[in-house]
């Protein structure tokens, strides 16, 4: 009988012992953390993990995915970029990978303006130029073509007719009537853009039916607006972007 206590009570101090060293060391920890501490204390421990294994299998894309998504949920957007890099070099020939690196870029400019040692102003055509060798890759992915098209929203400066060739493209391999249809309204906005008022209100003639018509109504708006007052539109752009790069010259018009 004293030995079945003996037993009984080893086996108990045993299992505290487990019991204890789980909650206190490692995941058990995070029991006791306050809700905003626990799963940045979580993220960390899985990338520690991912890049345990990530040193074993040098060129798992899939781990280093996982990492960079990890990384990316813990704000380290300058490792994010870095392995997203690292998995183009691994895979070179992967429009997704373009596409991701080329989205994280596009998304977080002034990270990327760090990463790149550029001025802000310029990620968006390092954006551009790692969507436009995506669309190579993948030439027939209308979602891919609309995403690379969308991205020259962000330019200040001109870059009109390489919009509109996007936007073609986009209408090129569009898979139903509501794509082709919103292609038509962009070519539209970007025709406009460039002074082609005729050419672009033929577009939005063709965007019948298109599921946003706030979008086709704010175009023929501004289609109305150029032909009104061209002098303080289009051509007032123009002389802007004229005085612009002067100045960037040292020189004044």
């Amino acid at each position: 009988m004293k030995m079945l206590v003996m037993e009984t009570a080893r086996m108990l101090a045993l299992i505290a012992a487990i019991t204890g060293g789980l909650l206190f060391q490692g995941p058990g920890l995070s029991v006791f953390m306050e809700e905003g501490r626990r799963e940045p204390y979580l993220l960390e421990r899985q990338r520690a993990g991912l890049e345990r294994e990530i040193r074993k299998q040098p060129d798992s894309l899939g781990l280093i995915a996982e990492l960079a998504a990890t990384c990316e949920q813990l704000g380290l957007y300058h490792e994010t970029m870095r392995l997203q890099e690292r998995m183009i070099g691994l895979a070179p020939q992967s429009a997704a990978r373009l596409r991701e690196h080329a989205a994280t870029v596009a998304t977080l400019r002034k990270d990327a303006a760090r990463y790149f040692h550029c001025d802000a102003q310029q990620v968006p055509e390092i954006a551009l130029r790692l969507y436009a060798a995506a669309v190579v890759l993948a030439p027939k992915d209308a979602s891919l073509a609309r995403e690379s098209a969308m991205a020259f929203y962000q330019f200040s400066h001109n870059r009109q007719q390489e919009a509109i060739d996007a936007w073609r493209h986009v209408l090129h391999v569009a898979p139903d009537a509501n794509s082709r249809a919103e292609a038509h309204v962009h070519l539209a906005r970007w025709l406009g853009r460039t002074g082609k008022i005729g050419a672009a209100r033929r577009h939005l003639a063709m965007a019948d039916g298109f599921d946003k018509p706030a979008l086709i109504e704010a175009t023929y708006d501004y289609l109305d607006q150029e032909i009104r007052d061209p002098e303080s539109s289009y051509s007032q752009r123009r002389l802007a972007k004229k005085r612009s790069a002067r100045a960037r010259l040292g020189r004044t018009i």
